[in-house]
């Protein structure tokens, strides 16, 4: 669904969720590969207008990981992620729940906010809904996000309110 008109009137953040190591591996190394280079765009879209860009990393250990990999935490080679850039720790799938991320976005001026990353049908769709409980309007980032099921991405997409740096560019302080 393609974002409504009320983006508008939106100040925005952009929300990097999970583009870690132990998600970009086997059958997802792929589709994390193929978002990278929509979400760094968008990265480098929101420094360059001074937006906020906060980076959400999953600390629960994963029963999928291997023991002996080495940073599982850690995020992505050629993730733009850089020393200083705020990183937001959770331990549950929605990126809100218990980490003050609600406020750390009104602090910020934010009232709504663009989600990447990963994994689509788990945290990204978790953290869109929680968004809402925090009075904040939440946006997918089209083509900024990947699962293990392309299926799954597809279905995301289709149920949130999706946004490209055409309707972003019409947001507050763009």
């Amino acid at each position: 669904m393609i974002a409504d008109a009320d983006i508008r009137s939106k100040s925005l953040a952009l929300i990097v969720v999970d583009i870690q190591n132990k998600y970009a591996q086997g059958a997802m190394a792929e589709p994390v590969a193929g978002i990278l280079p929509t979400v760094n765009s968008a990265i480098c879209m929101f420094r360059d207008a001074g937006r906020p860009v906060l980076f959400i990393r999953m600390t629960a250990r994963s029963a999928c990981v291997p023991e002996d990999m080495e940073d599982p935490d850690g995020f992505v080679e050629g993730l733009d992620f850089r020393e200083g850039d705020p990183v937001v720790p959770k331990s549950e799938m929605n990126a809100f729940h218990g980490t003050g991320l609600g406020g750390m976005l009104r602090t910020l001026g934010c009232d709504g906010a663009v989600i990447c990353g990963l994994v689509s049908r788990w945290c990204v769709h978790a953290t869109y809904f929680g968004a809402y409980d925090e009075d904040v309007c939440p946006y997918i980032l089209r083509g900024g996000i990947a699962g293990a099921d392309p299926e799954n991405t597809r279905m995301v997409e289709a149920l949130c309110k999706t946004v490209g740096p055409e309707e972003i560019l019409l947001s507050r302080g763009f």
